[in-house]
């Protein structure tokens, strides 16, 4: 009986390449995965851009993103989690809080930011 030599050129060809394969796709979908909530997010990355579809305004300054990363269906429910967003370096008037009254121009604020920004992709 003959032995298999699994050192062969060309068996080894054939796994280092399955190896890259595997790594390369392996890369891409964990790229790509949807951030559900904002303990998803990544703590190594500085400059993180995502696309989104902004599903609510809450204020003038802060709104509710669905991530939709490459490769990933847009589709969404109102059930599904979504990212809370605030603007940076943006002062708007806020809303009514629990026993907190509304500032004054904050509902125009919030029309305004949603006229911008409602059932639209953004990123970054």
């Amino acid at each position: 009986m003959e032995r298999i030599n699994f050192f062969r050129p060309d068996y080894v060809l054939v796994s280092f390449i399955t190896l890259i394969i595997a790594y390369i796709i392996r890369k891409i979908y964990t790229k790509n995965i949807r951030i559900r909530t904002t303990t998803d997010l990544p703590r190594n990355y500085l400059n993180l851009q995502i696309t989104g579809i902004v599903t609510s305004v809450s204020d003038g300054d802060g709104f509710k993103l669905f991530h939709t990363p490459f490769l990933r269906s847009s589709q969404h429910k109102s059930s599904d989690q979504k990212l809370n967003i605030r603007l940076a370096g943006i002062d708007a008037p806020e809303t009514r809080y629990f026993n907190t009254p509304q500032q004054p121009f904050a509902a125009e604020a919030k029309e305004f930011l949603g006229r911008l920004l409602l059932n639209k992709t953004v990123n970054d």
